[in-house]
């Protein structure tokens, strides 16, 4: 196997593996990359988590949630969390964890 093969499928099998380690951070069942959220998009719920660097990458990775129940609960925290997600690059920080909390409360 050739170095560029090998860097291709090392640099796969080590986001996968940092992802898999922040289910536990998000109290999540799963963690998906945003190339497979995009490629899932149709077929589950997607919920966008954060931003996070990887170790071992440059620059930072969108990462998200993939929910399997599409319950108006669900699609209403979604856009609850979209929201909140989208005060916090517009660097309002205050709101964002009221609106975060907010959209954890609707699954309750």
């Amino acid at each position: 196997m050739s170095r560029l093969n090998y860097t291709i499928i090392g640099d796969a099998v080590n986001l996968a593996s940092r992802l898999e380690a922040l289910t536990r951070r998000y109290e999540v069942g799963m963690i998906v990359s945003e190339e497979v959220a995009e490629r899932v998009r149709d077929e589950f719920l997607i919920r966008e988590l954060d931003m996070v660097r990887v170790k071992g990458k440059s620059g930072g990775d969108r990462i998200f949630q993939v929910v399997a129940e599409q319950t108006e609960k669900w699609i209403e925290t979604i856009k609850m969390h979209k929201h909140a997600l989208k005060c916090r690059k517009n660097k309002k920080i205050p709101i964002f964890p009221i609106l975060f909390k907010a959209s954890l409360r609707i699954l309750d």
